[in-house]
């Protein structure tokens, strides 16, 4: 791998449109569901709230499809990394204390927030279980880790320019910052990407080492 080269990392857009077309498919069988149990307004209710939830996650898919097809997502160069979704510029490897760290603690409003959205899904499956016995093993709330963590060297910072990277970009302790880069949905997998990421960050320091001796 050369250094000289640039990357630029897209949607996989056949993956956005199966998971468009799965999610629209959930959509319509569960407000079909709830229009067949619209006699049992809570049941009914249930069935609506679940169909929002499927609909939203088929409106981003779709939204990415139209708007950002064929578009770099991600670009990895000698000059760093720049991540279209944050709105700014390369983020130089100078800048990039360390790759891949773990993500910050979350707020206590947004670790809140997940506690309500928890309790309220799981009012939902005993309601759609009709006050059945829901099984331990059932409720897996977890998900593959689809995040990449860049720690900024202290001093260092960027700031988001779109509205909706605000929460991409964290700061903590030590003049620090958090920067997050998705990968999910992307073309390339995390493992892959991670190791790009690494081999130019330890490429760039090595000839900036080279460098500093000559």
């Amino acid at each position: 791998m050369s250094t000289s080269e640039t990357y630029r990392i897209e949607y996989d857009n056949s993956a956005l449109g199966s998971e468009a077309a799965t999610y629209i498919f959930f959509t319509v069988g569960l407000v079909f569901i709830a229009f067949l149990s619209r006699s049992h307004i809570v049941t009914s209710i249930a069935w609506i709230s679940l169909a929002l939830m499927t609909a939203y996650v088929a409106v981003k898919a779709l939204l990415k499809l139209i708007f950002q097809a064929r578009k770099a997502i991600l670009i990895i160069s000698l000059k760093g990394i720049k991540d279209a979704r944050l709105g700014s510029d390369f983020v130089p490897w100078d800048d990039i204390e360390k790759i891949d760290v773990p993500a910050p603690r979350r707020s206590l409003g947004k670790m809140l927030g997940i506690i309500l959205l928890g309790f309220f899904l799981l009012v939902v499956a005993i309601i759609l279980s009709e006050g059945g016995v829901i099984p331990v093993e059932a409720l897996d709330w977890s998900r593959p880790d689809h995040h990449v963590w860049l720690l900024l060297a202290p001093g260092r910072r960027i700031t988001g320019q779109l509205r909706s990277s605000k929460h991409l970009v964290r700061q903590v302790t030590g003049d620090m910052q958090h920067v997050c880069i998705a990968v999910s949905d992307l073309t390339y997998q995390k493992p892959e990407l991670l190791e790009l990421m690494v081999k130019f960050h330890a490429r760039y320091k090595k000839a900036e080492k080279t460098e500093a001796l000559a």
